[in-house]
């Protein structure tokens, strides 16, 4: 573990680099960061994202990060950037970055939240386990079959290009069975439905929103903060986060992987804000805005442009300049005969009043077929 306890200063943005070089790879990297003097009363809360890793695959070990936020004060707080190692394998990880909003304890209009595949599956196991004491079979007769049992669901199609914001316009709808297919089983939740897969592709799960916090569906902005991959040649980096069926008590969050990829775990920060808030505008970018899965680049560049009612804020002076803008990972698509390396960039002086330019960058041998952000604009 390397730690710099000298504070740095709340840029919303934190690297290893700050820290230690890439040539000397550790579990844990961490730093403290200063809030400004005197901004809060209360320890705010916080979610962030990544917003770049850089991750050994060689000799198949598995593609393995996670961020913390510790240490939360009204003063300052620890930023932390870590692999780790089980039975399963060691994570080995060169570097990587994040950023992070807060917002005040008693803030009105804004929730922040965290979603991981481990709360579906111990939510699962809890199932199995009631449903096994259901069923236990009393003197005389024989033990049914669990109404679990079942394989789990596969995606075997390539990552939508449909990016999480359009998603949530246009919600995909269940499957249902009906009178004319009468052989169809019962629909299975996707907690059933992954029941005795260890490793499911698809976790998901209803969240609901504080009572009478939002009036209308809220603007919903996922970010990848957990990963836990495994790597071989022949198993591409497949990771996506999403949400869907957005109501105004609450929404239902997705954390995904398809094809032949393995996701052993993954975590997201959720950010929910009212629609059209003043101040704020935010939404998803995508390669796939710019270039087809199947022509990677190293570098893919796209532009941004703001929602009408923000630009008119800014410019009749409502906001403090241009405003800032954050954006992290929220879908990865990679190659994996290679170390994942990959790269989400907004520059300062690329924003301005209507917009801003990004890039998705991969370095070295990384190949990224296909990424996708989560982006926040706050403008006061």
């Amino acid at each position: 573990m390397v730690h710099l306890p000298t504070p740095g200063p709340d840029t919303g943005h934190f690297s290893t680099h700050e820290v230690r070089p890439r040539d000397k790879p550790t579990t844990k990297t961490s730093r403290i960061i200063r809030f400004p003097l005197n901004h809060y009363t209360t320890p705010p809360n916080l979610a962030a994202g990544f917003t770049a890793l850089d991750l050994s695959s060689s000799n198949e070990r598995p593609l393995r990060a996670n961020l913390v936020g510790s240490k939360i004060t009204t003063e300052s707080f620890k930023v932390m950037l870590e692999s780790w190692k089980d039975e399963h394998g060691e994570g080995l990880m060169y570097g990587g970055s994040c950023c992070w909003i807060e917002r005040k304890g008693d803030a009105k209009g804004c929730v922040f939240g965290q979603f991981d595949t481990r709360d579906v599956r111990k939510t699962v196991k809890a199932k199995e386990q009631q449903q096994q004491q259901e069923q236990e079979p009393g003197p005389g007769l024989s033990r049914t079959s669990s109404a679990l049992k079942g394989a789990g669901r596969t995606r075997t199609q390539p990552a939508t290009t449909t990016s999480p914001a359009k998603a949530r316009r246009n919600p995909q709808q269940p499957d249902t069975a009906t009178d004319a297919i009468p052989e169809a089983p019962p629909q299975q939740s996707p907690e059933e439905a992954n029941s005795h897969d260890p490793h499911p592709q698809e976790n998901s799960t209803f969240i609901p929103l504080p009572p009478n916090q939002f009036t209308h569906p809220p603007t919903i902005i996922p970010w990848l903060n957990r990963l836990d991959l495994s790597s071989t040649n022949d198993r591409n980096h497949r990771i996506r986060s999403s949400i869907s069926g957005i109501r105004p008590d609450g929404f239902t969050a997705h954390l995904d992987t398809w094809g032949d990829s393995l996701l052993h775990g993954a975590g997201m920060a959720w950010i929910a804000f009212p629609a059209h808030k003043r101040g704020v505008d935010a939404g998803t970018f995508a390669t796939a805005d710019v270039r087809l899965w199947h022509e990677p680049r190293a570098v893919t560049r796209g532009r941004v442009r703001f929602r009408e009612g923000f630009v008119r804020g800014l410019k009749a002076g409502g906001g403090m300049g241009r405003p800032v803008v954050l954006a992290a990972l929220s879908m990865l698509d990679c190659a994996g005969n290679a170390d994942l390396r990959v790269e989400v960039v907004v520059r300062e002086e690329e924003v301005d009043e209507e917009g801003f330019w990004w890039e998705v960058r991969s370095e070295g041998e990384s190949t990224c077929y296909a990424a996708a952000c989560g982006w926040i604009a706050l403008a006061f």
